[in-house]
């Protein structure tokens, strides 16, 4: 079955130029020809960009939009004590809801540092959305990262990464022991 975008405003090679895009789940070909598909899509009033990569998000964390400002620390605990209360049933719809919202704003991937991974590779690779992330280290819980990280491995929608909280919730021995596991993994 293939489809194409017809009259596409392009960027290529430093300039804009008007082409054809054929395509399925990938793109074939661009090219100024007539491909002949099943579906057209007419686009000479768009321009056509690829997805882009947001490189740092905290998907479920839209809950958080909007809090009253505080000064880190203070916003922090006010943070940590919502996240203790969050359960599996509640992330997994604050997860769609932040992947429906880098949907809408064309994000087609993302590195994200929460909780529940495996839940949201599920979840990101239904959507189709390719992401990066892995098991939080948060206070200093190496263990736990030295053995989930392990089991997690990569396909064409999900990347692994070592994902650190911060310096302020973590001792720097804790993230030295991961930081040689990402090594050892060859994961980022």
């Amino acid at each position: 079955h293939m489809k194409c975008i017809k009259n596409a405003l392009v960027y290529r090679a430093g300039k804009f130029e008007r082409t054809n895009i054929n395509f399925d789940s990938k793109i074939k070909e661009i090219s100024k020809r007539d491909f002949g598909c099943d579906e057209e899509i007419d686009a000479q009033n768009c321009v056509v960009l690829p997805a882009f990569h947001n490189a740092h998000s905290h998907i479920a964390m839209s809950f958080a939009r909007g809090f009253e400002a505080l000064d880190l620390q203070d916003w922090l605990k006010k943070i940590w004590e919502i996240e203790s209360k969050l359960d599996s049933k509640i992330l997994e719809i604050l997860y769609k809801i932040g992947l429906n919202e880098l949907i809408t704003f064309g994000c087609g991937s993302t590195i994200d540092s929460y909780f529940e991974e495996n839940l949201l590779v599920k979840l990101a690779e239904k959507a189709n959305i390719k992401i990066g992330t892995g098991h939080l280290l948060l206070w200093d819980n190496v263990e736990e990262v030295m053995k989930e990280q392990r089991k997690l491995k990569s396909n064409d929608h999900f990347t692994p990464f070592v994902t650190i909280h911060s310096l302020y919730t973590n001792s720097k021995e804790s993230v030295e022991e991961v930081v040689s596991l990402a090594k050892e993994l060859g994961q980022p």
